[in-house]
């Protein structure tokens, strides 16, 4: 057979973090747990304003993928549209209460970006928030 490997090989979109994991990697995670309990309204205007950035910087990678004729592939999947996980790793750190408030707004706005999307639950303290975030993604 004459298949090139060019017609195998997908090109992936690089890792995007939640705005919630990009502050803890700037602040440190144990200090933004802090800032949560202290002002979390400054956290979540915070977030709001990382969380501005995302379509842009997804929307670069995207069409460099789509210009190629790729189709949208992250973690394994592949799709055509704006397809990408959404995960927060930073939520296992965060009382329910701390999550709905200044969390998942943000994220919902990822997600509803997005044509195709899944959220990973990255363990069992992400998971107690699974029952808070509702399911607005459109797949």
């Amino acid at each position: 057979s004459n298949v090139l490997a060019e017609d195998l090989i997908f090109s992936g979109q690089r890792a995007l973090a939640a705005a919630h994991d990009l502050l803890a990697a700037l602040r440190d995670p144990q200090e933004l747990c802090l800032d949560c309990a202290d002002n979390i309204d400054s956290v979540r205007r915070a977030c709001d304003y990382l969380t501005t950035f995302y379509a842009r910087i997804y929307d670069d990678l995207y069409e460099r993928v789509a210009a190629a004729g790729q189709p949208s592939a992250a973690w394994g999947t592949l799709h055509e549209g704006r397809s990408y996980p959404t995960s927060c790793d930073f939520i296992c750190m965060v009382s329910p209460e701390m999550f709905e408030h200044a969390i998942l707004p943000s994220l919902e706005k990822e997600m509803n970006f997005l044509d195709r999307t899944f959220f990973h639950l990255d363990g069992p303290g992400a998971l107690r928030q699974s029952r808070n975030s509702g399911g607005n993604a459109n797949d």
